[in-house]
């Protein structure tokens, strides 16, 4: 191998272990705030035990909030990022089946069998009688995607990606990410929201958890992600640029804080419906936020963590996706477990989060040792 080829291999497994530890940070947070919704954030999950404390849902609710909002973003922009290789490397038609394959099948493993499962074990260990039949014969009532719908978003904009590029081949046009790209895939993303919230309120529930009020922003990521590996805009993120995308992410951020609390506050939906002042406002921060977090996250994992991976890691990286989709029944068990002892919320919440995050990993790693299960997962 000549010392070029072997400079591009060592450039490609440092760009993996950097977005490996992105993708296994940003799950570890979302296994830390469903245990949060289990104790101290009064947003439904499959096991509930709450506080009833006044201060500790206010404290980690607004963590929680912007983590439910803006946490995943970063995963859409690597999401686009990687689907425009895989495309190019397959060609449209095995890319489409390929996903439907990654995608499409665990999304319905969990909608047939992972959330009618939690959902029985909750209910077991809080008193319910129903029996697991019960609920995996329940198609309408409680069953949703919960977390997946994550995965739900993703196959589709893989799937409409791959038609967009079979009608309209990518164009060479290398460059560099800019601000004007960012404000125009914000304002897209903006213009996008106010659509799909005149008929899905950015504050009411959707049909199985399909949460249609982030699809907009989801969309506009996945997209700015998938231009960039065609076009070269992240190969190189500026210091300059990735700094000033943190500071304005965090006022983004703080902004979209006190503009979601205000809603809250006067619980009148009407206020993010339409295209009034406050409106547009939540919706280009939404975007805006979005956007500039996930730039930031990129450059700083790219820059700050593509260093040699250990064996934990690995083995965290390579059960990833498997513990995203099966951690609520781990958080479940893990729930019931802590449920006879005689603590506080707060204090389980400590406790289950400790033991959840490694515990959820742990669970993945093992589920992809079984034969033909690394094919889908």
């Amino acid at each position: 191998m000549s010392v070029s080829a072997r400079a591009d291999v060592a450039g490609s497994v440092a760009r993996l272990v950097w977005v490996d530890r992105l993708k296994v940070a940003t799950i570890a947070g979302v296994v830390v705030v469903h245990v949060a919704t289990a104790y101290v954030v009064d947003i439904g999950w499959y096991y509930e035990e709450r506080t009833t404390s006044q201060v500790t849902p206010v404290v980690l609710g607004v963590p929680a909030f912007l983590a439910g909002v803006f946490g995943l973003a970063p995963l859409f922009l690597v999401g686009g990022w990687m689907a425009a290789g895989s495309l190019a490397r397959r060609g449209a038609g095995p890319f489409a089946r390929a996903r439907l394959v990654r995608l499409g099948v665990p999304t319905l493993l969990y909608f047939l069998l992972v959330d009618p499962f939690a959902d029985h074990l909750g209910g077991r260990v809080q008193g319910e009688s129903r029996t697991l039949v019960d609920y995996l014969t329940d198609i309408g009532g409680d069953r949703d995607l919960g977390p997946v719908w994550f995965i739900t978003v993703l196959l589709v904009l893989s799937l409409a990606y791959a038609a967009w590029r079979r009608l309209r081949p990518p164009r060479a046009r290398p460059g560099g990410l800019s601000w004007r790209i960012l404000a125009v895939a914000a304002l897209g993303i903006a213009v996008a929201d106010l659509v799909l919230w005149l008929r899905w309120s950015y504050f009411s529930e959707t049909l199985w958890n399909l949460n249609w009020q982030h699809w907009a922003q989801a969309a506009g990521v996945f997209a700015v992600g998938a231009l960039a590996r065609e076009r070269g805009w992240l190969d190189d993120v500026p210091r300059s640029l990735a700094r000033t995308s943190g500071l304005v992410a965090t006022a983004s951020l703080v902004l979209f804080t006190a503009l979601a609390a205000y809603g809250f506050a006067t619980e009148d939906e009407s206020l993010v419906t339409g295209f009034g002042p406050f409106a547009v406002t939540f919706a280009l921060v939404d975007g805006l936020g979005a956007l500039t977090l996930s730039v930031w996250a990129w450059a700083w994992f790219r820059r700050r963590w593509s260093g040699p991976p250990g064996a934990a890691l690995a083995r965290a990286s390579r059960g990833a996706y498997a513990a995203y989709l099966l951690h609520p029944v781990v958080l479940v068990l893990l729930s019931g477990a802590a449920h006879p002892l005689p603590w506080a919320p707060e204090a389980k919440f400590v406790l289950v989060s400790a033991v959840g995050v490694p515990a959820v990993f742990a669970v993945g790693w093992l589920v992809t040792r079984v034969p033909g299960v690394s094919r889908v997962l």
